[in-house]
């Protein structure tokens, strides 16, 4: 269900910035919006694994190497949105 959800809320969004639904002012204040809305939800993440005891106390049997792919996947992540947003924001 929540995929459908997820699906609707995108299919409206792209509708409404295609047909311009929003008003000028709105719009112009997405990306400021949208990458208050990543830090948060990045926030909440960390949230909720530092929730999880068991979790931390096993990060240490993690090792090296599974910090270094986490590293990897959020800096590359970063590095595409940089490459495809043209520079701006992230």
């Amino acid at each position: 269900m929540d995929i459908l959800v997820f699906a609707l809320c995108l299919a409206i969004g792209i509708a409404a910035g295609y047909r311009n639904w929003l008003p000028p002012y709105l719009t112009s204040r997405s990306s400021w919006g949208l990458t208050a809305a990543v830090y948060l939800l990045l926030f909440l993440i960390g949230c909720e694994l530092g929730s999880y005891r068991s979790v931390l106390e096993q990060m240490s049997g993690l090792g090296v190497q599974a910090a270094a792919l986490c590293l990897g996947g959020l800096l590359g992540s970063a590095l595409l949105c940089r490459i495809v947003g043209g520079g701006g924001g992230v």
